[in-house]
């Protein structure tokens, strides 16, 4: 469709992308880019992307310096954007296989540690000393289009299972089978998952809206449960 135009029909190069950046940080014919990094929600899973957003845009801080970014994924491909207003730093990293946001991360935090000093965050991982955390009330299908999360609590554990739906579902036939891994607890646990051969954890947090509605966020989505 159309309106999916910029999620997958568009071809850039990343000077494109650095382009499109440079036009947010330096005005031009855009009456008032920082309008788009005030800060609208909060994200419950602040270790994925960041722990806001704007309008369009993704909000954090790295080593005190305000961090405005953007990424996404299509079938086969991968990018990101960052943009450091106080620097005047952007860096876009595009990729079409293997782990990509591990790429990406590791190219990001190489970058702007040699041109700017700054720490880019990682993602979470289980701490040296176990901790133990009920998953039980978390236990349950949570779905939504596209894909159909199942969280299990056995013996050894508790485990996710990530399986395509739909019309994904040719492109991943096999459900993703993974551990999960207390992080922290408290109202809202942090729980940590990962493939054998991935080369950083994915960062998973239960927690309910304000009706009472429970969900899980994992990978940049929100996804409510369903039984």
């Amino acid at each position: 469709m159309r309106s999916a135009g910029p999620a997958g029909l568009i071809c850039a190069r990343p000077a494109d992308v650095v382009a499109f950046a440079r036009a947010h940080l330096e005005g031009g014919l855009l009456d008032d880019p920082q309008a788009m990094w005030e800060p609208q929600v909060d994200v419950p899973n602040p270790h994925g992307l960041g722990p806001q957003w704007g309008v369009g845009w993704i909000l954090d801080e790295w080593s005190g310096q305000r961090v405005v970014s953007h990424g996404g994924n299509t079938i086969g491909q991968h990018a990101m954007l960052w943009a450091v207003p106080g620097t005047g730093t952007i860096a876009c990293v595009t990729a079409n296989g293997g782990h990509s946001g591990a790429f990406t991360r590791a190219v990001a935090t190489e970058l702007f540690a040699e041109l700017d000093g700054l720490a880019v965050p990682q993602m979470p991982a289980p701490p040296e000393t176990p901790i133990e955390v009920d998953a039980t009330p978390y236990a349950g299908v949570y779905e939504r289009a596209g894909a159909r999360i199942t969280v299990s609590v056995k013996d050894d554990g508790p485990w996710l299972t990530m399986e395509a739906t739909g019309a994904l579902a040719e492109l991943e036939p096999e459900p993703v089978k993974r551990r999960l891994v207390p992080v922290e607890g408290g109202e809202r646990p942090l729980f940590a998952c990962k493939e054998p051969d991935a080369p950083d954890w994915l960062a998973v947090v239960f927690y309910e809206l304000a009706d009472g509605s429970p969900y899980v966020h994992m990978g940049a989505r929100a996804t409510p449960k369903t039984g």
